[in-house]
């Protein structure tokens, strides 16, 4: 709060691995929610899934500049398992 006070709205870039992933996709949802945060970017590196259905829809509307980089022969993006 007080980086944004001192800075202005300067865009963020979040980014994490493996669940540090998963903390970033949070701390740039937290960012845009409650700090009014504009320009934040978030991009992690084999990011467990986060949420459900309706956690992902409100997600995207808030931090649409979002990228997910996997390798589908690592287990961690995999998990939890998705069922339809």
């Amino acid at each position: 709060k007080s980086a944004k006070e001192f800075y202005g709205d300067i865009p963020i870039m979040v980014t994490g691995h493996s669940m540090g992933g998963a903390m970033a996709a949070f701390c740039g949802l937290d960012l845009t929610v409650h700090l009014g945060c504009q320009n934040v970017s978030v991009m992690t590196f084999g990011q467990p899934r986060i949420g459900n259905a309706a956690f992902v829809s409100y997600y995207r509307e808030r931090v649409p500049n979002t990228i997910r980089v996997t390798n589908r022969h690592d287990i961690v993006p995999h998990l939890p398992p998705y069922y339809q």
